[in-house]
């Protein structure tokens, strides 16, 4: 029954994701879907994303099948991640209801947060880019293979290669051992683990040389290497001392307020939810004191009375999503933003274990019922900007100015455009790839060839917050240049 209304809650609030799916859609996610159309035709082999070599590429295998039975379905694209959100929850309801520690109920609660995050954070969670929710299902799975060493191992590879986020799941696993169990038996494990994380990572990267990186037809020998995961993050981070603590008092009081749920923020004229944001700024500093409130007395009842099962399950999720957090905050430079929410969403796993270390064992009546009124007031405004987003998009629907531009270049019969990036891989997606780009930043080796080759049937696609050129057709937000041998090359 919990496991069912889980699922159930977790569809509900993924329904506007899938139902009006044009809306959060965007090149990024359309290399996903054109990976998993090459995919389905035999036509290239990918292992990482295209153009890049981070982001293992698993949304666009489990795509694969769908994309062969319709190309260009931006909700059958999508149904990926949120089935993948399903399994997530899931896995951690099942977790959390896996000894008699938590009823069923009291899991519930503990699953809330995962379950029903505000509607940015699940936006996040269901696009199709391949690595928002993995790291968090991932970050479960090590958990229940913790005592299986080759399966942890293998596990562990592919959550990093998939996302360096996971290496968060992967610390707070050892600091957990380090705590529980510093046997001989366990270590060996550990090693046997290590082995399997090893072979599994090398075994990529043999795979990685046969792989097509730019789309059909390339290979890494003609396009050269490209950056790998690891070194990719050394190069990303940026730490200075003097804007740890601004970025840090910006993380906590803009950009989890608005993660969680509770606060627009700085981004509180952002409509692209579809509807104006709810904002309860007056809940953070309360449910941040009772989840701290909770976490403690649950943290003093493991001293006093010994650790359980559950207690270093809600230990891990803290420390996975403490982690996460410190992270970021440390080493952004003073460029904490929105755009960047992805990178602390396995920050979501902090309340759950704070909610499991509170709720389990607690004797008082009282606590109990603090901590799950708090939690139940928190996701009962999550839910109500769910239902807010619906409405809006009910009152006023999309327009989707990407597939009337699509449509509108399908009727014109192009088949050739030059644009930026954004709207390239967009419209190429959405037309099945009867419309190729050239772009700005090129992904996919092939569309460079065929519009290069036939520039004097190409027509030139501008958005119109540029300049508009002579004899242009507007189409929704888009300048459609007639071909005059003058385009602007990328």
């Amino acid at each position: 029954m919990g496991l069912g209304l889980v699922i159930v809650v977790v569809l509900a609030r993924s329904f506007a994701a899938l139902y009006w799916a044009d809306v959060h859609f965007d090149a990024d996610q359309a290399v996903t879907g054109l990976m998993a159309k090459h995919v389905a035709e035999g036509r290239a082999f990918p292992v990482f994303q295209y153009a890049h070599r981070y982001v293992l590429v698993l949304e666009a295998w489990l795509a694969a099948p769908l994309a062969a039975v319709a190309e260009g379905s931006i909700p059958l694209l999508k149904s990926v991640p949120v089935a993948l959100n399903v399994a997530t929850s899931a896995l951690l309801y099942s977790t959390l209801t896996s000894t008699t520690a938590l009823g069923p109920v009291v899991a519930l609660f503990a699953t809330a947060p995962l379950a029903v995050p505000g509607p940015p954070t699940t936006r996040g969670l269901t696009d199709a880019i391949g690595m928002n929710i993995e790291p968090l299902l991932f970050a479960l799975v090590l958990w229940w293979w913790r005592e299986r060493p080759v399966a942890l191992g293998i596990a562990a590879a592919l959550a990093v290669k998939n996302r360096e986020f996971a290496l968060y799941a992967v610390v707070a696993l050892l600091v957990v051992d380090l705590l529980r169990d510093r046997s001989a038996k366990l270590w060996r494990g550990r090693i046997v683990a290590l082995v399997a994380f090893a072979v599994t990572w090398s075994s990529v990267d043999v795979l990685t040389q046969y792989s097509s990186p730019f789309g059909p037809g390339t290979t890494v020998a003609m396009v050269g290497g490209s950056e790998d995961t690891l070194p990719t993050v050394t190069v990303a981070a940026c730490v200075d001392l003097r804007l740890i603590p601004r970025d840090v008092w910006r993380v906590v009081t803009e950009l989890l307020p608005y993660q969680f749920g509770v606060s627009t923020g700085p981004w509180s004229t952002d409509r692209v939810y579809g509807a104006d944001p709810q904002s309860v700024p007056w809940l953070w500093a309360p449910l941040v004191a009772v989840l701290a409130f909770g976490m403690l007395r649950g943290l003093r009842r493991a001293w006093r009375h010994g650790a359980t099962p559950m207690t270093w399950f809600g230990l891990y999720l803290v420390l996975v999503g403490l982690l996460a957090v410190l992270v970021y905050a440390v080493t952004r430079c003073g460029h904490v933003s929105v755009l960047t929410l992805r990178y602390t969403l396995l920050s979501l796993l902090a309340p759950v274990g704070a909610l499991t270390l509170g709720l389990e064992r607690e004797p008082r009546s009282w606590a109990r019922g603090l901590l799950i009124s708090v939690v139940a007031l928190w996701v009962g405004m999550c839910a109500l900007a769910h239902a807010s987003l619906v409405r809006g998009f009910i009152e006023s629907p999309p327009r989707g100015a990407y597939r009337q531009l699509a449509a509108y270049l399908s009727a014109q019969d192009v088949h050739f455009i030059v644009t930026d990036y954004w709207t390239g891989y967009h419209v190429a997606f959405l037309t099945g790839e009867r419309i190729k780009a050239l772009t700005d930043y090129q992904r996919i080796h092939d569309y460079t060839l065929a519009v290069r080759a036939n520039l004097d049937r190409a027509v030139e696609v501008r958005r119109d917050r540029d300049e508009r050129c002579d004899g242009a057709v507007v189409v929704a937000r888009f300048y459609v240049c007639p071909p005059n041998g003058s385009l602007r090359q990328h």
